[in-house]
């Protein structure tokens, strides 16, 4: 139920994306407007294990693994991919098998999200979408270009400090 959610506000923020581009673009023929924006590029990548924050604890529906390896990233994946066993604890990297066939060949971890693309290419049977928590809300960060005969796997990634962490 949760997965067709965010698929349905996928859809629909893809829409407005493209609505809002084409505007953009026609309104930069018409009156030749330019801005330049600068900023620090600060990647978000995902770490090791952290503490939800308190609004997503109390929903109790994104699990977080207890990791101590940077590879948040990999364990959120097999969690979804392989749901831990009735009676195991579903946030102990114990409770998801080792040998899951991903190939994570040439993926850093911490995994920044601009990777996900490789990772989807190396693994044609992942549609990994991203999304964040920032001031109490969800936010995206990525959504899989990949088509809708895929399995989409949602993930969100949150930050406290300079440690981000991949939940699923």
């Amino acid at each position: 139920m949760i997965n067709n959610e965010f698929n349905d506000f996928i859809d629909e923020v893809k829409g407005e994306l493209e609505t809002v581009s084409k505007r953009v673009w026609m309104g930069y023929r018409r009156y030749y407007n330019n801005a330049v924006n600068v900023a620090q590029y600060k990647p978000f990548h995902g770490g090791s294990y952290m503490l939800l924050p308190k609004k997503l604890q109390n929903k109790k529906e994104i699990l977080t693994i207890q990791n101590r390896e940077n590879q948040c990233l990999r364990w959120s994946l097999r969690a979804h991919l392989f749901p831990a066993p009735r009676g195991k604890n579903p946030i102990r990297p114990s409770s998801y098998p080792t040998e899951d066939s991903l190939n994570f060949t040439g993926i850093n971890f911490p995994t920044p999200v601009s990777q996900i693309d490789k990772l989807e290419m190396q693994n044609p049977n992942l549609a990994i979408n991203v999304f964040g928590w920032e001031k109490d809300h969800a936010i995206v960060h990525r959504i899989s270009e990949k088509g809708s005969n895929v399995e989409r796997i949602n993930l969100m990634i949150i930050q406290e400090g300079e440690n981000t962490h991949y939940t699923m």
